[in-house]
């Protein structure tokens, strides 16, 4: 009766509310040794994506993966075949890439630079061999389109394909210290470059063209950088290397709580990949108001199951810092069969996938209830910078400060795409502390090293933490401005379209409460080194109760800010809250002599942290706060 009752709705309701839900992931990490390929950490970013995909209704066996030798080209096609049997209309596909990108000259003349862009599967090797190899066995787009086409024929209109490439055609820029991806070896006879050299910053990968087919209506397309970046990788929580797009999508995937547009899901990734990479900017292709697989989206995202009973007040929960689940976070234990909380606890101890959770008094079940868990309250993330350390043996003098370093409880030790980099300098035997990029910070022989690295740490603190209040609703613009002759009235044509500012523009913000409720302000300026400044307040004898926004009113700075270097992604932190922000009294004391900042849940509290721990390993919450990212793109 159950069967016939759920095949009965299906005839009557819409396909989405049916729709099954089928995933194919493809990565290469480990190519044959002698392909000339690099080692990528393809293979954590399916055990990251598959994660996420689970806990958006997507069933195990409905996951395909295809990893390092079971990706050869033929597998891949193989696997698109077998997809498109079981489609039907209205299902939801999800098709992830994790590899190395390349291009190879144009055969058929769509490209406006020329050469075509691939994905390599596991059995394409890195050069060109005339008579031998010449990229036969790469995944180009041309071929992506008509896989894509067939499958977004199958489901129809009302069916979705979401494509994401994490992997990178563009190779020309620095590679810095941390791992990327792609490459600018083109898969062509030796010379053969470019048709126009000058249109290489304007192409797309070419997969996505509503106008070729009515039936790519249904296709979603999302790229890990842009024509002339590169694709640098990161580390997740448990400091395991893993691909910037995969993780971004898969942190994204596991947070949200509500349904969201293909829109809003974009600025979630990239908002996310702010905070792993600097000099990225992913890129999508597809219509903006579609909901993100469809109306039904099969969440049950309040909720994770129990893992393992480990004693009467300990559980494992499926709960980890994918899912933004740390330590400090408070839970309810809920008893699906009485259809209530029956047990309240905390989160002691957190990993990618699972967290530990201790219960407030003896855990009562009886052996048939299942229980869930669901968490009432988020800690924020601890603030965790990684550093490396490349400090030749015999270098005793470096010992001491090196150790120090590594006992601040806001640095990790990582051995594979850390933030930071301390090396002994060939020159003059001190030591230097550069980013991933390979830009030098400052050298360093004294305790600078230490506070270099805490100052990091609460710049990329900062940059992630991102908070949403219903009471307020308060919006920044940036305009331009003259130099020497600030305006005092807003003056709506000057505000800037576009996030590129130039060093020596000048600006000025602009904020407008838009909600129904008064809020004071601040806004804080995050540089691309990760140094912290603040805007608002600015220069002058103010108060922090002065600024402070009725609804509708509108505050215009009162003074120019001219861009200055370093050039790189800038963050802006609009800050609204419920008391006074004392950000500048902290910042200049550094947080010595302030601890009457230190109100529970107030962002004074948790910016006084930043300066005296970095906010590492610390279990905050934050309430009667919004903070609001902005992005800026410095340029010379």
């Amino acid at each position: 009766m159950k069967t016939y009752l759920f095949l009965l709705l299906c005839a009557v309701l819409p396909c989405t509310l049916c729709a099954e839900k089928y995933a194919l992931l493809t990565g290469v990490g480990n190519y044959p040794a002698d392909s000339g390929w690099t080692k990528i950490s393809a293979a954590n970013d399916l055990r990251h994506l598959t994660a996420a995909l689970q806990r958006n209704g997507f069933a195990e066996e409905n996951i395909t993966l295809l990893l390092d030798e079971k990706a050869r080209k033929a597998d891949i096609l193989r696997a698109f075949d077998i997809l498109q049997s079981k489609l039907q209309i209205g299902d939801i596909v999800y098709l992830h890439f994790s590899a190395h990108g390349q291009q190879l000259p144009d055969l058929n003349g769509d490209e406006i630079d020329g050469l075509d862009e691939a994905v390599v599967p596991y059995d394409s090797p890195k050069y060109y061999r005339a008579g031998s190899y010449t990229g036969e066995n790469l995944l180009t787009d041309d071929e992506l389109s008509v896989q894509t086409g067939r499958l977004c024929a199958a489901v129809g209109e009302a069916g979705q394909v979401v494509l994401v490439l994490d992997s990178c055609h563009s190779g020309t820029g620095s590679r810095g210290k941390t791992g990327s991806r792609g490459t600018d070896v083109i898969m062509g006879a030796a010379g053969e470059k470019r048709v126009d050299e000058t249109a290489a910053a304007e192409y797309s990968v070419g997969i996505y063209d509503e106008q070729k087919s009515a039936d790519l209506s249904a296709l979603f397309c999302y790229y890990s950088s842009g024509a002339d970046e590169l694709n640098y990788e990161t580390a997740d929580a448990d400091l395991q290397p893993v691909g910037s797009l995969s993780y971004a999508v898969a942190f994204v995937l596991s947070n949200h709580t509500e349904s969201m547009t293909h829109a809003e899901f974009f600025e979630k990734v990239k908002l996310k990949m702010k905070t792993l990479v600097q000099r990225q900017n992913p890129q999508r292709e597809g219509r903006e108001n579609r909901l993100l697989f469809g109306e039904n989206s099969g969440r049950d995202l309040p909720y994770y199951a129990i893992a393992e009973y480990i004693d009467e007040r300990t559980v494992k929960a499926e709960a980890g810092s994918l899912g933004g689940v740390y330590p400090g976070s408070s839970v309810e234990l809920y008893s699906v069969e009485e259809r209530r909380a029956v047990q309240t606890g905390r989160v002691v101890q957190s990993d990618l996938l699972h967290s530990i959770i201790r219960t407030e008094t003896a855990l009562r079940r009886r052996p048939d209830d299942l229980l869930r868990v669901r968490v009432t309250k988020k800690a924020l993330p601890p603030a965790v910078v990684k550093v490396r350390a490349d400090i030749p043996a015999g270098s005793s003098r470096h010992d001491a400060l090196v150790a120090d370093i590594f006992q601040q409880s806001y640095v990790r030790k990582s051995v594979c795409n850390a933030d930071l980099y301390l090396e002994v300098d060939k020159e003059d035997g001190n030591l230097r502390l550069s980013d991933a990029y390979g830009t030098l910070l400052l050298k360093c022989n004294t305790g600078d090293c230490r506070e270099a690295i805490k100052n990091y740490a609460q710049g990329s603190y900062l940059k992630e933490l991102n908070t949403e209040h219903q009471n307020y609703d308060l919006v920044l613009r940036i305009l331009s401005a003259d130099c020497h002759r600030p305006h005092r009235a807003v003056d709506t044509a000057r505000i800037l379209q576009q996030n590129k500012l130039p060093v020596g523009t000048c600006i000025q913000a602009a904020v407008t409460n838009r909600g129904s409720r008064g809020a004071y302000f601040s806004l804080l300026d995050i540089q691309p080194d990760n140094q912290t400044n603040l805007l608002i307040p600015g220069p002058g004898n103010y108060a922090a109760a002065d600024f402070y926004l009725a609804p509708g009113q509108t505050y215009l700075t009162d003074y120019v800010l001219e861009i200055g270097a370093p050039t790189g992604e800038e963050v802006l932190k609009l800050i609204a809250a419920d008391r006074p922000l004392r950000l500048r009294e902290i910042m200049q004391r550094e947080g010595k002599n302030m601890r009457s900042v230190l109100q529970s849940g107030t962002f004074n509290s948790l910016f006084y942290t930043t300066y005296i721990t970095g906010a590492a390993d610390a279990e905050i919450f934050l309430d009667g706060t919004a903070v609001t990212s902005y992005f800026l793109r410095i340029t010379k």
